[in-house]
């Protein structure tokens, strides 16, 4: 199939998913790209109320993140849909409007984010910095940002895309083309996370973990087109996947040799590496989830044994699922 048949295939898929939404949501996605510069402001203004002004639930979340001090410094009072179009102009209300229509749909079709979505977001983040300091040439700590703005929007999409949890990680782990998630659904993945954060719609744990970031970083991280740092982060979310398996000795060996074997042109890593990798992560996930009651603070025996981790004895992921298909391509 031809990357132009695949990608009409998912738009299809996306529009079916949103279809089905109560109250529907694909007419409100397809309809915000008609809005352009060459459009007179009043016209502008009269479509977007159109268009959003009988879906209540949205239409206050507009109204909520047009009183964002990222977006309205001055605090002006923001109580009509006119008011949010002025105060972000065009292109701001634009990609907030179609991050809170993502947003939506996600809460519509999944509810609360899982325990499991929120680690493997985590890991994404830790094992970016991990790798980029590893092998690339990068910043790590843009490395933890990127990673976890990226995680975090691919698994948005994923669940979006796919009603089986597990179906839509695999789909999460095979997304290495930012260029296909913005035919499809109109953004990037950590561009969607980026927007979301700003206008605080994110769980609560992954805002503390961008907030204690410096803003320049997050928004170096969400845009970059650094061909490294993408590839780099991109081979994270799928190790992250390895990850899961770090409680279950045989089934993590398995997966670390498929892993190594699928991998093995954009790396250099060893077993090793990897099981190192994944104990300094694991380390630090109990201090980025603590607080968030959706999460509950276990802790298990893991598997690994490495004289250069002190905490390589402890599992703190709780209880993870299964993600034993290979990752497909997005």
């Amino acid at each position: 199939m031809s990357q132009r048949a695949s990608i009409q295939e998912l738009r299809e898929q996306f529009q079916r998913r949103l279809r089905a939404v109560d109250p529907p949501l694909d007419e409100l996605h397809a309809g915000l790209p008609q809005f352009a510069p060459s459009l007179e402001e009043e016209e502008t203004v009269r479509r977007f109320v159109a268009l959003f002004e009988n879906h209540q639930a949205l239409s206050s979340r507009l109204l909520q993140a047009g009183g964002v001090p990222a977006f309205n410094p001055a605090r002006r009072k923001v109580d009509s849909l006119p008011m949010f179009m002025r105060v972000l102009g065009l292109t701001n209300a634009k990609q907030v409007a179609s991050c809170l229509v993502l947003a939506q749909a996600y809460q519509a079709m999944v509810g609360a984010w899982s325990p499991e979505d929120l680690r493997l977001c985590m890991l994404g983040g830790l094992l970016g910095r991990e790798i980029v300091g590893r092998q690339g040439s990068c910043d790590p700590e843009l490395g933890w940002v990127c990673g976890l703005l990226r995680s975090a929007g691919r698994l948005m999409m994923g669940r979006i895309l796919e009603e089986d949890a597990e179906k839509a990680r695999r789909r999460a782990f095979g997304m290495q083309n930012d260029d296909v998630t913005i035919a499809t659904m109109g953004i990037a993945p950590s561009a969607l996370t980026y927007h979301l954060w700003r206008v605080r719609a994110l769980p609560s744990s992954l805002e503390r973990a961008l907030d204690a970031a410096p803003a320049y970083r997050i928004t170096t991280a969400a845009f970059t087109h650094e061909d490294e740092l993408l590839m780099w982060t991109d081979l994270a979310l799928r190790l992250s996947g390895v990850a899961l398996h770090c409680g279950e000795m045989d089934t993590f060996s398995t997966r670390v040799a498929e892993f190594l074997e699928q991998e093995s042109a954009t790396h250099d890593l060893e077993e090793s590496d990897i099981r190192k990798m994944i104990n300094r992560a694991l380390s630090e996930l109990p201090s980025l989830i603590e607080g968030d009651s959706m999460i509950p603070a276990a802790r298990a025996t893991g598997p690994m044994s490495d004289s250069d981790s002190s905490s390589s004895a402890h599992d703190p992921r709780g209880s993870l699922p299964s993600a034993s298909a290979r990752p497909q391509d997005f």
